[in-house]
């Protein structure tokens, strides 16, 4: 029985290149798929940073009866005789208050309570010590994983991407508590101040403890300036000053009457605005600033922010700019609010 051989015959050319070209194209079709993927589990995971933060600052409060001041203040001027009074603090944010509550209390026993701070005046943190060590530590609840943003120009510091929602208005010091609006009228929860839950007037559900900031995002000092300020934006975890703040990015309208009402704001900066934020002076220890900041983010469309509830909500970019500001405040009886 004669056994007939058929020679199998080899891809042309014409069909190889088809075949390249469907591959092609199914890649073109599934790499976006996959990077929405990928985006959708860091937003998660920014999500989760959050709520670990609105976990920890309730159990502060559980254990303190308040919620901890943006800055650890110092009751005397034991360091230094040559400091003037609104510099007596460390310098070391709330940040640092809740480290024993998203399981950070080995980090939170190397701060020194002695330690000098960030003011001139007072020295400065020692390098090296414990103190400067813990600085130079990245805290993962601290970053959002969609930012990819470089360190900052300054050896060794680790950033964060969530400050405290210290107030509304971005035409005022954060610690004035008079000039006609009743002052601390437009305040958030996390201030000098301190504050209980019992403060937050106008409802915890509707109330902005930490909004979320994107670091790589341009930074203008405006004393003696504007000064651009390359990769400082909330550029170390452990410091507080309004280099790593925001504020709902409105001023008061002064075309509308102003006299006995307190909420005619004007939106000046948008979430995710494309202007840089500012800064109005070098400030080391949180005394205050003005100067627009408003959330903003990596992710598309707008920016999370914890509320004091303890849920996280996103923020569209085009939210109504008034009745965002009006979430700000802890006790500004304002009833014109963002409804999540």
């Amino acid at each position: 029985m004669t056994r007939f051989l058929r020679k199998r015959k080899a891809f042309t050319l014409i069909e190889l290149l088809v075949v390249i070209a469907i591959i092609a194209i199914l890649v073109a079709l599934l790499l976006p798929a996959v990077q929405q993927a990928r985006e959708a589990a860091r937003r998660t995971q920014c999500k989760n940073n959050l709520k670990n933060i609105g976990l920890a600052l309730h159990n502060y409060h559980d254990v303190y009866d308040r919620f901890p001041s943006t800055v650890w203040a110092s009751n005397t001027n034991n360091l230094n005789t040559g400091c003037p009074g609104w510099a007596l603090a460390r310098g070391f944010s709330w940040r640092v208050s809740i480290l024993p509550y998203i399981d950070q209390a080995p980090l939170f026993n190397l701060i020194e309570n002695d330690t000098r701070g960030y003011h001139g005046c007072l020295g400065g943190i020692p390098n090296p010590s414990p103190t400067w060590t813990a600085r130079n530590t990245t805290i993962s609840v601290y970053i959002c994983p969609s930012d990819d943003s470089e360190p900052s120009f300054q050896t060794g510091l680790k950033g964060t991407n969530y400050p405290a929602a210290v107030r509304a208005r971005a035409d005022r010091n954060h610690n004035a508590t008079t000039q006609g609006d009743g002052g601390k009228r437009d305040m958030g929860v996390i201030t000098r101040y301190g504050n209980r839950i019992a403060n937050i007037k106008d409802g915890t559900s509707n109330t902005i403890l930490v909004g979320e900031v994107y670091r790589g995002k341009d930074f203008d000092r405006m004393s003696g300036g504007p000064v651009q300020e390359d990769r400082e934006r909330c550029k170390d975890w452990m410091e507080s000053t309004a280099w790593c703040q925001c504020n709902a990015g409105v001023v008061v309208d002064t075309n509308l009457p102003t006299a006995g009402n307190p909420k005619q704001y004007r939106q000046d900066w948008k979430i995710n605005d494309s202007r840089a934020d500012e800064v109005t002076w070098t400030d080391s220890i949180d005394g205050g600033n003005q100067g627009g900041r408003p959330l903003s983010s990596a992710h598309v469309g707008g920016a999370q922010c914890l509320m004091a509830d303890g849920g996280v909500k996103f923020v569209s970019e085009n939210v109504d700019g008034v009745a965002w500001a009006n979430n700000f405040s802890a006790a500004g009886g304002e009833v014109d609010v963002i409804k999540f």
